[in-house]
């Protein structure tokens, strides 16, 4: 049969946000209070590609923790506060869900990348007790 195929899979973060032949979950209608919100498929391939990773930075391994947390979606402004905080983002009010995108792929390269904006949270010889 000619033509394409249309998949659901995603070879990657930055494949979700692909022209063709894949579904776009970014512009998938998720309700939420006051706004829309992120298609939670999106918010756990950012965290399973970020947990690939060995974070160290705090701030992104509980966000990562919270998004693989169970089937529920997120509450929008929570991954706008972590953006903004991860990203230095100041003086925007809210994030579009196409900028939370761009931001998570970035912040995701960032991790992959071992860059952060900020001090990490602890050293690699300290030893953290919860």
């Amino acid at each position: 049969m000619e033509g394409f195929d249309l998949r659901d899979k995603h070879k990657s973060f930055d494949d979700i946000q692909t022209e063709f032949d894949t579904i776009n979950y970014l512009y998938s209608t998720w309700a939420g209070i006051e706004r829309e919100y992120i298609n939670p498929y999106i918010l756990k391939v950012f965290a399973n590609e970020a947990m690939e990773s060995n974070i160290t930075n705090m701030e992104d391994l509980l966000f990562c923790y919270t998004c693989l947390n169970g089937e529920d979606v997120i509450n929008i402004s929570l991954i706008e506060k972590y953006l903004k905080n991860r990203q230095n983002l100041k003086g925007k009010s809210y994030l579009t869900k196409e900028e939370i995108f761009k931001y998570l792929s970035i912040t995701l390269n960032d991790i992959k990348n071992k860059k952060t904006n900020k001090k990490d949270y602890f050293d690699e010889d300290q030893l953290l007790i919860l």
